[in-house]
């Protein structure tokens, strides 16, 4: 199974938040699961680490003047996770078929286009 986690802060970023995802994220990719983790750079700049089954991609962030060791993501856009971590081509079609509402609405999103 593929599974991603999208929080605000992980290890060596210390909260409760953090440790608890950075718990979830190593259980999972034990039991053979591929793990996707996208939250901010701890860095000045956006890095990605590797283990076996999980992938940590950390993204542009900001000082947070309010916590010490604490930085805010920086989102970019809505499409940068579906292409990290993008779904088998049947799950694709299910996607496609569900968005046709949206479509038809006269909405248009750039991650759509990705199909």
């Amino acid at each position: 199974m593929r599974i991603a986690y999208l929080t605000q802060s992980y290890p060596p970023m210390i909260s409760g938040a953090a440790i608890l995802v950075e718990r979830l994220a190593k259980s999972m990719a034990r039991r053979g699961h591929q793990v996707l983790v996208i939250a901010a750079s701890d860095k000045a700049y956006p890095y990605r680490s590797y283990q076996e089954n999980l992938t940590v991609v950390r993204l542009r962030s900001v000082y947070n003047p309010l916590r010490i060791g604490q930085r805010f993501l920086v989102y970019p856009r809505a499409d940068y996770p579906s292409r990290l971590f993008a779904p088998p081509l049947s799950q694709k079609w299910c996607m496609m078929e569900s968005m046709d509402f949206w479509q038809n609405q006269g909405t248009s999103t750039d991650w759509q286009t990705g199909f």
